[in-house]
C-alpha cells in the first residue's frame, strides 16, 4: 500500500465532495482561493484517518505469519464495534 497515493486520493475525493455541497448552494468565482486553502486541513484529516485506520491493516497483513482468514478472525469482532461506538458518540455529541 502506498500511503501517499491513498492520502492524495482521499484528499481529492473529500475536497470534491465538500465543495460540491457548498457550490450546490452558492457559487462565487472568488471562492476558488478558499477551495485551494481548504485542501490543507482536509489533507491533514485524511492523513490522520488513513494512518490510524487503514494503514495498520496493510502493515500487519504484510507480515508472513498471518493468513487472511486468521487476520479477519483476529480483528473483525473488535474493529466494527469500536467504529460504531466512535460514530455513535460523535452523533450524540453533535445532537446535544
Amino acid at each position: 500500500m502506498r500511503i501517499g497515493n491513498t492520502i492524495g486520493k482521499a484528499t481529492l475525493l473529500a475536497t470534491v465532495i465538500f465543495w460540491l455541497i457548498i457550490f450546490s448552494k452558492v457559487y462565487e468565482p472568488e471562492m476558488f482561493l478558499y477551495l485551494l486553502l481548504s485542501m490543507v486541513p482536509i489533507c491533514i484529516c485524511c492523513a490522520i484517518t488513513v494512518t490510524l485506520t487503514i494503514a495498520p491493516f496493510f502493515w500487519y497483513e504484510g507480515k508472513p505469519r498471518k493468513t487472511e482468514k486468521k487476520f479477519l478472525n483476529t480483528f473483525f469482532p473488535f474493529m466494527p464495534l469500536l467504529f460504531f461506538v466512535y460514530v455513535f458518540m460523535g452523533c450524540c455529541g453533535a445532537a446535544i
